[in-house]
């Protein structure tokens, strides 16, 4: 950072924040399919149930989500007896369950590689162009769920995110007092009540919570009123991962903000391309691409440079602000664009898998072309 042509960046733009959701975005499918499989429930039933009960309890004028309501049925799966008499299907369901079953969940090809490409991905522009500027910057990554926060932690995607916002359960069962005494907290062992909820627009408020760093902050909270120079990191310079209805919220909190959505979607999933397809072409995803995340493919290479010319973005406008001369301050940009283009890798040729045989087949396959990130910058 000696580098006379270091242009020093406020501290906010110095974080390129990623949100990613997880479920048909990093999974394949959905992360409550091990726990299904290890008691025995029917997936598709499970699902109908929660869709019936939503319908039903809005029939009698209940205002509810059915991202909600399908806790309540988990957790009535968890303590109440079948109508049959029988025991209930998750009678042990616990915290720890909840962490195991991590270990069994599916990601898409490369997810762990990228991610971890993503947080050297500053060195890697900064070799590329010679311009040490880029090594002030940080991109930190946050999983964001309606699933469960514990079976997040406990997978390969856990280690890799430096925050992960998705609901949370207590083991612990108030029992309430009598004649005056206090009512206690018991611990039981099981799930029994929702600490924190994530909601589809919920989603929204984790962004707020990154942006002020009520998560890096302590005493900081969601509603304080926080100048811009004070906020752990600018949203508008970041960057959303989703793959359907569900993540509308946050991709629309982001674009309004001035960062940039990228959708994916599952090959051998048509019913997810149609309405990935849909929402790109309501302007909801500025990219769409397959959910191969592998060395070289598509979406590796396409994601990764347009946080790259984000990055020299804020470069190019911090150097326009102070008024310098922006080739001796950047290193001139035409130059590092085209050091940028070197991010571009191959794909990583390799024996097809029985789940992978696909990736072989698109090898050869032409990147799709990518929008200008400097023109997200200067309209």
């Amino acid at each position: 950072m000696n580098d006379a042509r270091v242009v020093s960046l406020p501290s906010p733009d110095r974080i390129i924040p990623v949100f990613m959701d997880v479920d048909c975005t990093l999974l394949r499918g959905y992360m409550q399919r091990p726990l299904f499989a290890k008691y025995g429930i029917n997936e598709r039933e499970f699902w109908g149930e929660v869709q019936r009960v939503t319908q039903e309890l809005r029939g009698r004028d209940y205002s509810v989500l059915e991202e909600t309501v399908y806790l309540d049925v988990l957790l009535n799966f968890v303590h109440e007896r079948a109508v049959d008499g029988s025991a209930p299907p998750l009678a042990d369901l616990s915290n720890t369950v909840l962490y195991e079953m991590g270990a069994q969940l599916e990601t898409f090809p490369g997810v762990e590689d990228f991610l971890r490409s993503l947080r050297t991905l500053p060195a890697e522009c900064a070799d590329l162009t010679g311009n040490r500027s880029f090594e002030q910057f940080r991109i930190d990554i946050y999983l964001v769920s309606t699933g469960f926060k514990k079976t997040v932690e406990g997978s390969v995607l856990g280690p890799l995110a430096d925050d992960i916002f998705a609901t949370e359960f207590s083991e612990s069962r108030f029992v309430p007092g009598a004649h005056g005494q206090p009512g206690r907290l018991e611990e039981t062992g099981v799930l029994q009540w929702p600490t924190h909820i994530m909601t589809h627009a919920g989603k929204t408020a984790a962004i707020h919570q990154v942006k002020k760093g009520v998560h890096r902050i302590e005493g900081r909270g969601v509603d304080d009123l926080v100048p811009r120079e004070h906020w752990y990191c600018d949203p508008g310079n970041g960057f959303a991962f989703g793959d359907g209805a569900s993540d509308v919220p946050m991709l629309s909190q982001i674009k309004a903000m001035g960062g940039t959505t990228i959708g994916v979607y599952d090959i051998e999933d048509g019913a997810k391309h149609a309405a990935a397809a849909s929402l790109r072409e309501q302007g909801r995803f500025d990219v769409l691409l397959p959910a191969d995340y592998s060395i070289g493919a598509p979406l590796y290479n396409e994601a990764r440079l347009l946080i790259a010319r984000r990055m020299e973005g804020l470069l190019r406008r911090r150097a326009m602000t102070v008024e310098l001369e922006t080739a001796a301050a950047i290193g001139h940009v035409d130059g590092g664009s085209k050091g940028l283009a070197q991010l571009y890798v191959p794909p990583v040729r390799s024996k097809p898998s029985g789940r992978d045989v696909h990736d072989a087949g698109r090898a050869n396959e032409p990147a799709a072309p990518v929008r200008d990130p400097l023109a997200i910058e200067f309209g």
